[in-house]
């Protein structure tokens, strides 16, 4: 008799367990499936959204999205000398690092003596080759007078505040080993010099009174220099120029056909 009792008893435990465990699993399968469903709908609300990043003023910003400001931007960087406060990196070819777009599309500007305000560097790659350190781009709409097209890059200096149009100092400067400025057209003017030009590789002297010869130093001469000289004043009945010679790599002479009755100035100007 205890013993069927004591049987009873542990199948009506048994029950009562079992259906807890039912109802708790039916619960949990309701949770996820409810957790599921609000996961595909807000994944739907997502991919629905355009790919912009809502970044505004004062938010940060968002690498790889689109970023909106109404106020500039400005970085603060205390940097090693000679490091960089925005670097910004690609090892893919063909591709632009960084655009401007704009009034101004990139605009540098040096607070310090010496420094620079833009500065383009390129570094020849490992497997060779050489590329462009600074390039500018004018695009002319179809139809347009190529004229009209603008100005690739153009340099200006002066003292702030400017005096009216009139910059002093130099616009563009080009230093280089072999070739510090070189300009080239197909069809137009590969060089247009509006204003006076200098040029180190020209200059001045005389021929003294009786002489038909003059020495020029301290120039320097290629190989194919070409020399051209032009009195400037009056050497006397029939004097001219004979030729002009190159002596050394830094020396030429200017020959008379015949002395000259009087000192005689005379311009001179080499090319290389």
């Amino acid at each position: 008799m205890a013993e069927s009792k004591k049987k009873e008893l542990e199948e009506s435990t048994s029950c009562e367990t079992g259906g807890d465990k039912e109802k708790i699993n039916r619960r949990q399968a309701l949770e996820k499936g409810a957790a599921f469903v609000a996961a595909a709908v807000a994944a739907g609300a997502t991919a629905a959204l355009p790919s912009v990043a809502q970044a505004d003023d004062g938010d940060a910003l968002l690498v790889g999205k689109d970023n909106f400001s109404t106020s500039r931007t400005h970085l603060y960087a205390n940097v090693p000398e000679n490091d960089s406060g925005l670097y910004v990196s690609c090892t893919q070819p063909f591709r632009t690092v960084i655009v401007g777009t704009g009034h101004f599309g990139v605009r540098g500007e040096g607070r310090l003596p010496g420094g620079l305000g833009i500065s383009g560097h390129f570094y020849e790659p490992e497997g060779g080759g050489f590329g462009t350190a600074v390039r500018g781009i004018v695009f002319a709409s179809n139809g347009k007078d190529p004229s009209e097209k603008g100005v690739g890059v153009w340099g200006l200096s002066g003292v702030l505040p400017l005096p009216g149009d009139m910059p002093s100092g130099t616009g563009v400067q080009g230093d280089g080993i072999q070739v510090g400025v070189g300009a080239r057209s197909a069809t137009g003017r590969a060089l247009d010099v509006r204003g006076k030009a200098c040029f180190s590789s020209s200059g001045s002297s005389v021929i003294s009174c009786g002489s038909h010869t003059k020495t020029v130093s301290g120039v320097a001469l290629d190989e194919n220099a070409l020399i051209l000289v032009t009195l400037q004043g009056y050497a006397g009945c029939g004097v001219c120029v004979s030729y002009a010679q190159k002596i050394t790599d830094t020396s030429f002479k200017v020959v008379l056909n015949k002395p000259a009755s009087k000192q005689t100035p005379f311009a001179w100007f080499v090319i290389n």
